[in-house]
């Protein structure tokens, strides 16, 4: 596994003495990296900490990162200026190196790192990609842990999460949102360092597999000869010749979508929007605060919320489901995993965008920072899913095929549209907004199963928050952002349709096409679960099942194929696993995806009778079963929508008894109603927000 390999390589590395030359021309590099940046710049990111103040590990790589007169592309005789610049930011973040550790031989092991990946992924990748936020974090992952004195197991983790952190487009090249790039790299890398060192999982293909970064970027093949001379041969330090450029790939010309979509989003009037989307935006709300109290003692939410502690985010921020306060960042970011890791939320299904955990925890956040109503927070949520869901249709879904997770992506996007509305932001700085966000964009679906993919719902929420603060503060990005040749959708999608997003834009809704999940796994398996009930429910005796067939749609396998999970999150992404405990436990709740029923030899031994087959005919909310039993006996079962599809949603009363089963065992029966009416009534008069954010 590459990132196991390259964890290998650069602990023995690190281990091994560098040759005094060798040391001597690191830190030249990093002195020639290290100059402070343009006093404006320094001042908007310093308004917007990740924690309290400036003083957090965090905050301290971004500002260390945001870079004087767009210094990073001015490549030469001391290497590739990026590659010290972020990694040397990430450095600054350990204030307290590991005994033995020289912090300029991590930065120098990290920058190599991060030089040769974008060497090998080329100058088609350099053409859209900043190399800084790209492949930047990845070294700046490595910084942060080998000056902290990681094991192998932690580094290697630390990359894999890193895969998902990344950002970056050339469309912001000369300007100030391009020049914090570094900054924002460096963050994410010592994030990244942080969530590892606290038990936090990723895929540990995030780099190389079927629907990893480099499967992301378009070369898998880019791995082949990474670690070549690493140690030895130090690319970092060579001259750099100035590449030709590679023109990008072109997008077709079309509208701003940006703009169209920041003039919608700020210009929102909650009187304006139809009841039927406020209601639909209600109870988008309702079910991710359910979530959050459900979750707040996840396993994974502890090991989040120990990592943000640990990183000093402190703050007055109240977090839906659990007691302290935190900063915005932080808050934002723990609400948005902790409404998301249970895979229960909501899904857009043109789009497959899971919208609610996102731009729910964007609102609230910014709400509390700004003593927003109730009324401001709906109008958010609105705002927010629209923005997603329609950023997410202009992608495609080749987007999706090529391995990006939505959700981390036009996500990322709808929560700055939504913490911006909630801050009351024009139109001009919401475009502003949506360009920062759109520009940290990432998550890959090869981290499904881990709990790195809530990671990506948690940083969408965060980001997003961030994103609209800073535009506040007057932080400027590229026009076009998305459009453009060298912006968003050059990056992560081979179509992109802007007409189709902005279709209807202000008279049709999409967040009236958001559906509710009623298991507690990938959506695209729920006909599957119905069918399963069905059977069960036709009184076939489980005990006499000998084989089951699935005729699915090909999407279910790509999302759905885990065969053998081994522990509760991987069973949320195994279309067997689902068809097992609807027949066994007639549900597909949260207890039904926990590692001891993963492992149950009840539950092993049926889904090892089930196979899957796909039909690309068949419709994402449909599937035919076929049950044998002894004798040659047969059973089929047809489902032509699932439940809690766009064509049979879930009723008020079963989104009621679904919140209900999450937070009567955490808030009692009392509590739960409580929380219920301050949800389904946030935009009344004397709506109580502090209801929904209390532990």
């Amino acid at each position: 596994m590459l990132a196991s390999s390259f964890a290998d390589r650069v602990l023995r590395t690190c281990a091994a003495p560098v040759d005094a030359s060798t040391l001597a021309a690191a830190k030249a590099a990093l002195a020639a990296a290290g100059a402070p940046p343009a006093p404006a710049l320094h001042r908007i990111a310093a308004q917007t900490p990740y924690g309290p103040d400036t003083t957090d590990p965090l905050t301290t790589a971004f500002l260390a990162g945001a870079l004087p007169e767009h210094r990073h592309r001015q490549d030469g005789p001391a290497g590739p200026a990026w590659a010290w610049r972020v990694c040397a930011a990430a450095a600054t973040a350990v204030p307290e190196p590991a005994a033995g550790r020289d912090p300029a031989v991590a930065v120098l092991i990290g920058a190599e790192l991060a030089v040769r990946l974008a060497t090998a992924l080329g100058p088609r990748h350099a053409a859209v990609w900043d190399p800084a936020g790209s492949v930047g974090v990845l070294g700046a992952a490595v910084t942060a842990c080998l000056a902290g004195g990681a094991t192998q197991d932690r580094l290697t983790t630390a990359l894999c999460i890193a895969a998902s952190l990344t950002g970056g487009h050339r469309v912001h090249d000369g300007t100030p949102l391009g020049d914090l790039t570094p900054g924002f790299a460096a963050a994410a890398g010592v994030l990244a360092a942080a969530l590892a060192g606290h038990g936090v999982t990723a895929s540990p293909t995030a780099l190389e597999g079927p629907r990893g970064l480099l499967f992301a970027y378009g070369d898998r093949t880019a791995a082949a000869t990474l670690l070549e001379g690493f140690g030895t041969v130090w690319t970092v330090l060579e001259p750099q010749e100035q590449a030709t450029p590679v023109p990008a790939r072109p997008v077709p010309a079309g509208p701003d979508l940006a703009a169209r979509l920041a003039a919608f989003s700020s210009g929102l009037d909650l009187d304006a929007v139809p009841e039927s989307a406020r209601h639909a935006g209600r109870r988008a709300l309702a079910n991710v605060v359910g979530l959050a109290v459900d979750a707040a003692a996840h396993p994974a939410v502890l090991g989040v919320a120990e990592t943000l502690r640990d990183l000093g985010l402190r703050g007055d921020v109240p977090v839906a489901g659990r007691g302290a306060t935190v900063s915005g960042y932080a808050a934002a970011l723990l609400m948005g995993y902790a409404m998301h890791v249970e895979d229960f939320d909501d899904t857009h299904l043109r789009t497959v965008l899971h919208p609610g955990a996102p731009v729910v925890g964007a609102a609230l956040a910014a709400a509390a920072l700004v003593g927003a109503d109730g009324r401001d927070v709906l109008a958010g949520v609105v705002a927010g899913i629209e923005v997603g869901s329609r950023v997410g249709i202009a992608l495609g879904p080749g987007h999706f095929d090529r391995g990006w997770h939505v959700t981390g992506t036009a996500g990322h996007v709808g929560a700055a549209a939504a913490a911006a509305r909630v801050l009351r932001l024009d139109a001009e700085q919401t475009r502003h907004a949506l360009a920062i966000a759109g520009s940290l964009a990432a998550g890959v679906t090869e981290q499904l199963g881990s709990m790195t993919k809530a990671l990506h719902v948690g940083r969408s929420a965060a980001d997003g928050l961030q994103a609209a603060l800073l535009a506040r503060a007057g932080l400027t990005g590229a026009a076009d952002p998305f459009g453009a040749p060298t912006g968003l959708a050059a990056a992560l999608a081979p179509a992109y349709d802007p007409d189709a997003a902005l279709e209807r834009l202000g008279d049709g809704w999409e967040v009236e096409e958001n559906a509710f999940k009623p298991y507690s796994c990938g959506i695209v398996s729920h006909p599957v679960i119905d069918a399963a009930i069905a059977a069960r429910d036709a009184g076939l005796p489980a005990a006499d099942i000998e084989r089951v067939v699935a005729t699915v749609r090909p999407v279910v396998l790509e999302v759905m194929g885990v065969r053998e999970p081994v522990d509760g999150l991987q069973s949320k992404f195994s279309v067997y696993h689902c068809f097992a405990v609807g027949m066994l436990d007639g549900g597909a709740g949260p207890a039904q995806y926990t590692d001891t029923r993963a492992t149950d030899p009840q539950v092993v031994g049926l889904r090892r009778k089930v196979e899957a087959v796909t039909d690309p005919a068949m419709p994402k909310d449909a599937c035919r079963v076929q049950v044998w039993l002894p004798g040659g006996v047969t059973h089929t079962f047809t489902v032509q929508h699932a439940t809690g599809s766009v064509a049979a949603p879930m009723t008020d009363a079963q989104l009621e008894a679904k919140f209900r089963l999450l937070t009567v065992p955490v808030l009692g029966d009392d509590g739960a109603a409580r929380r219920w009416r301050a949800a389904m009534n946030v935009d009344a008069p004397g709506g109580d927000l502090r209801e929904l954010v209390r532990a």
